[in-house]
């Protein structure tokens, strides 16, 4: 066939021919061995609907599974939310465990007074958790303090108070009421 003819109406024509010549001659191949045809169209609508219910349980799990992405992505918005919350407050209220250092302390009593605040400052949130860290920063005198309730490696101070107190009756002011007023 020819289809260099620019005319379009000359292809439609031709196109027209064709597709009267193909269903000719599929009618006569249909009417040669009909129960072979009947066969091959139940199969192959058969396929088609197998194929549209694939489709359609595919659709319905992109459904699910864009519903799913949606709700982590509220989740992680409201994670992000609640840590930026976080940051702020903890750097808003300065309470931030990590950022206080607590200097060593020798056992002068001029400084003292700084040392129990920065102790305070540091386990303010949680009084139980530091007493090893605290006992690393004592020094020199301040340290044999501790030294008679240390046995085998073991401590038998388990907090922060029981820690200052104990350091109370070596190193703070016995005339602390006095000197207050």
């Amino acid at each position: 066939m020819n289809t260099s003819n620019s005319d379009p109406a000359q292809n439609d024509s031709t196109n027209a021919t064709d597709q009267i010549h193909d269903a000719a001659e599929l009618a006569m191949k249909v009417s040669s061995n009909p129960e072979y045809w009947y066969n091959t169209f139940t199969e192959i609508h058969r396929q088609n609907e197998e194929y549209k219910a694939s489709l359609a349980r595919q659709a319905e799990e992109l459904n699910h599974v864009e519903r799913s992405y949606e709700i982590q992505c509220a989740i992680v918005a409201e994670l992000r939310t609640q840590l930026e919350f976080e940051r702020n407050r903890k750097s808003s209220s300065g309470r931030s465990n990590d950022k206080i250092q607590v200097d060593e302390f020798h056992g002068d009593r001029n400084k003292y007074t700084e040392f129990i605040a920065n102790v305070r400052l540091k386990v303010a949130n949680e009084p139980d958790t530091d007493v090893t860290y605290i006992m690393s920063r004592l020094k020199g005198s301040a340290f044999h303090q501790v030294l008679p309730h240390i046995k085998d490696g073991v401590s038998s101070i388990t907090s922060v108070e029981a820690l200052i107190s104990i350091l109370d009756s070596a190193y703070a002011d016995p005339q602390k009421r006095v000197n207050a007023t």
